[in-house]
């Protein structure tokens, strides 16, 4: 007797361990893409950050330095038209000691 072809089990077992490599593959790609997403808004929070610095330091002669937005960063050409979408408020504050920290929250 000559057979040709798989079994109905040997096809099954096939198909389950597919779905099983699926679904592996399905879960780590979105811890990937979360890891990814949340590194972005670390650089985009720590670049903001550095704009606002330089920005209070090349306006430290005016009143207005503590009042710093995206705005004022995007318009001065310390950041680029991609932080429009930013929403959040950038704090400035000077330790006894005389230190800079620049914080921006969103």
């Amino acid at each position: 007797m000559n057979k040709k072809g798989f079994t109905l089990i040997e096809l099954m077992v096939t198909v389950g361990l597919l779905a099983l490599m699926g679904v592996i593959i399905g879960v780590n790609i979105t811890s990937i893409l979360k890891s990814t997403q949340k590194n972005e808004e670390d650089f985009d929070k720590e670049t903001i950050e550095k704009a606002a610095c330089v920005y209070y330091d090349s306006e430290l002669n005016n009143e207005h330095s503590n009042d710093i937005t995206i705005e004022k960063l995007i318009k001065s050409g310390l950041l680029d038209e991609s932080y429009e979408k930013e929403k959040g408020t950038i704090t400035i504050t000077i330790t006894n000691e005389g230190q800079k920290k620049c914080e921006y929250k969103r």
